[in-house]
């Protein structure tokens, strides 16, 4: 029987004021049934949602060098308690105070994983290339991976980690003149050609917005280098994006 390592999370979260440029969103992929919104509004997630949701449990981040240069490092692990088997696809975006835009895993060389391993020795660590399939129900399949990311080169004071994949709630976003879904022209998902109805008309898709959980973290001080800095756990809620 496997045996799911618990990941050490915060003990408590601080609210931090949020910053708007981070609910700015990008479209989730279509598949689910839209539900009205208020116009003028980016769309908002359910005080109590009906769709399917993991538990999700993540570390504080913490930094490792790997060939002179620097990593944030999350360790998070998720389980699939929903009723059925799923796929897990996530998706991970780090933003700081200084407006840097990152998306976890991209352009990371594959040593720095090994790397990360290493320092954790934890055996059913998955890399976050093996972490996407499917997701069995269940603590006995439960998985674990990492986000990884590169240390920036400013001096930042705060960052905010968003994780999609770990929620199945979609919303339309809506637009502030009409108050209908914005719709952008549907593309083929292959080619990315424009898709056309037996009228030869272009074909129509709404954005939709999907659930986030992001968790806000502070950085006080400057360390003299990366892994010495104190990571500070300030807030964690949800996000449509």
């Amino acid at each position: 029987m496997r045996r799911a390592r618990t990941l050490s999370s915060p003990a408590s979260w601080r609210p931090v004021a949020l910053v708007a440029a981070l609910l700015l969103g990008s479209a989730a992929p279509v598949g689910a049934t839209p539900t009205g919104e208020e116009p003028g509004t980016h769309a908002r997630p359910a005080a109590v949602s009906d769709a399917w949701a993991y538990d999700l449990d993540v570390a504080t981040p913490r930094a490792i060098l790997v060939d002179e240069r620097w990593y944030w490092y999350m360790p998070y692990q998720v389980t699939n308690n929903t009723g059925a088997d799923r796929l897990f696809v996530p998706e991970v975006t780090v933003t700081n105070d200084h407006g840097e835009i990152v998306t976890a895993g991209r352009r990371i060389p594959p040593q720095v994983f090994s790397a990360v391993a290493d320092r954790l020795a934890n055996p059913l660590l998955a890399s976050p290339d093996d972490v996407v399939g499917t997701l069995l129900q269940g603590q006995d399949f439960a998985k674990e991976s990492v986000a990884i990311w590169p240390v920036s080169a400013l001096d930042i004071d705060s960052f905010t980690v968003f994780f999609a994949g770990a929620d199945g709630e979609v919303r339309p976003l809506i637009s502030p003149e009409t108050g209908e879904p914005v719709l952008v022209p549907a593309t083929d998902p292959v080619t990315g050609e424009e898709l056309r109805g037996p009228d030869g008309g272009a074909l129509r898709r709404p954005v939709l917005m999907q659930r986030n959980r992001a968790f806000a973290f502070s950085t006080p001080g400057t360390a003299v280098n990366p892994g010495l800095q104190l990571v500070v756990p300030e807030r964690r809620y949800a996000v449509m994006r």
